[in-house]
């Protein structure tokens, strides 16, 4: 293979990023369900518009818990399943909502009840805890609302900067994916063009020794002298470089 041959083989490397751009962007469509009669999703739903002012988020935080791989496990099904805007900014009241919660008020009307008063409680208690955040020298903060032994257990997040939307975050694991596949892509492309120049010096040599094998006494003898010289020439820029 050619220089030129080399050049183009290098140059590929940026039709595969294009590739891999569109691919990791479909692969990354993670496994959402299709199923609309799903009795969590329906029960959250019917939450949200109980309390049109919040902006929510639906967790599994079981399954969160338990995905170590990429990309990560998003919210419920995949999916934060955020109703309202502006989540985690001032102003607004937030609340991450775990299936757990979801899943006791379903089975246990007492449950429900206490869950229902603690929103209303977080609501009319915004001012304060944007206060608080404030003089904490936080930016965001959003309420977490889980479940522990059938107890409900909430708590409250607060953070520098703003929450991430679900695209931001597909985008920025789309993004790692492409990185990782463009890693291998180039040093793939690294051992592939070492093979190709470790076999084009050795063709080199041989062609080399069959030349000089042909040579006549005083060719040869020519050739060595060029080849001594140059030698000499290299020991001399050595010695310059390390003085």
């Amino acid at each position: 293979m050619d220089l030129a041959a080399l050049h183009t083989t290098y140059n590929n490397i940026n039709i595969y990023a294009n590739k891999t751009t569109k691919q990791s962007t479909a692969s990354f469509l993670l496994d959402r369900t299709s199923d609309n009669s799903d009795s969590i999703l329906d029960y959250y739903h019917d939450l949200c518009k109980h309390f049109p002012n919040i902006s929510f988020r639906l967790e599994d935080m079981e399954i969160s818990l338990k995905n170590t791989n990429n990309p990560p496990n998003l919210g419920y099904n995949n999916s934060f399943n955020q109703v309202g805007n502006n989540f985690g900014s001032f102003g607004q009241c937030s609340i991450i909502i775990d299936k757990k919660v979801i899943e006791n008020m379903q089975k246990d009307t007492v449950y429900k009840e206490i869950v229902y008063s603690y929103i209303e409680n977080l609501e009319r208690q915004q001012v304060g805890y944007q206060q608080h955040a404030a003089q904490e020298g936080m930016s965001c903060f959003a309420h977490v609302l889980e479940d522990n032994n059938g107890e409900l257990a909430p708590s409250t997040l607060y953070g520098h900067g703003s929450f991430s939307t679900e695209e931001e975050v597909r985008r920025i694991w789309n993004m790692e994916t492409y990185n990782k596949e463009i890693s291998k892509a180039v040093e793939q492309l690294k051992t592939d063009m070492i093979d190709i120049y470790l076999a084009m010096l050795e063709k080199s040599e041989r062609t080399k020794e069959k030349i000089f094998i042909e040579m006549d006494d005083s060719e040869k003898e020519n050739v060595r002298e060029k080849e001594m010289r140059l030698e000499s020439k290299n020991v001399e820029i050595n010695d310059l470089i390390k003085s």
